[in-house]
């Protein structure tokens, strides 16, 4: 009986251990993902992307880790900034090329993340872009929230679209694997029988999707197999762009 005790109170012990020392699956840095498109081919791009974070969680001086990809999903730079005592910080202030994030991609499209450390529970970013006549400022929500449920990413989105000169859905693959991309107008269809249809988009890749015009004033509907998160990109014809990041209505 002893023995059958000494058993119990050891796998106990070592229950007892392993949650103690286990990381749960939850304790991970927040993070924002954003895409960067240069959709009026302009000459000189400009953007940074700020961040705020609740100082109760990120003192002065803690790091935040940005880091862009190319639309391969390729690292180009990353950099770490330090919180300042009023919880901001933006990649505008890191050294030259960093400081335009359009300068590390040498104009081309991609994608940055921003990691910050696990506590900070309350957290923004945003990101601004100079495209010629257009200066767009766009709200960046978190990734996945400190309980690690999915805020940004999901896989189907609903799209409202009005009337536009050009418009464009970007997504960035943020599932850990490859996946297959739909559009459809009206409702929902089978995985690669949407109107637009990119089958193979890689882990981390970022892609673009041009609707034509007859799609104005449309309910469109994109779904994925995978985790995405969306932007969709509206030229109104007036020389101006206007950018949204899409919520996914399911995850």
């Amino acid at each position: 009986m002893r023995r059958r005790a000494e058993l119990r109170l050891g796998m106990m012990a070592l229950i007892v251990a392993g949650c103690l020392f286990t990381t749960p699956s939850h304790a991970m840095a927040g993070e924002f993902r954003a895409i960067l498109w240069n959709v009026t081919d302009a000459k000189d791009p400009q953007a940074h992307i700020d961040v705020g974070i609740d100082t109760r969680g990120a003192a002065a001086g803690t790091d935040v880790l940005f880091s862009v990809y190319d639309m391969d999903g390729i690292l180009l730079s990353e950099f770490t900034l330090q919180v300042d005592a009023r919880g901001f910080v933006s990649s505008l202030s890191a050294a030259p090329p960093n400081n335009n994030l359009y300068a590390v991609s040498g104009g081309q499209p991609a994608s940055v993340t921003v990691k910050f450390p696990q506590g900070a529970t309350n957290a923004d970013a945003v990101l601004y872009q100079t495209l010629k006549a257009s200066k767009v400022v766009l709200g960046v929500p978190w990734l996945r929230d400190q309980a690690d449920f999915p805020v940004a990413s999901g896989t189907l989105f609903s799209v409202t679209v009005g009337n536009f000169s050009r418009a464009s859905l970007l997504v960035a693959n943020v599932s850990g694997t490859d996946l297959t991309v739909d559009v459809f107008v009206g409702t929902a269809g089978a995985p690669g029988a949407g109107k637009y249809s990119l089958p193979d988009v890689k882990n981390n890749m970022i892609a673009r999707i041009d609707l034509d015009p007859s799609d104005s004033n449309s309910h469109l509907v994109m779904r994925s197999t995978g985790d995405i998160v969306a932007q969709l990109v509206v030229d109104t014809g007036k020389s101006t762009i206007t950018q949204v990041t899409l919520v996914p209505v399911q995850h």
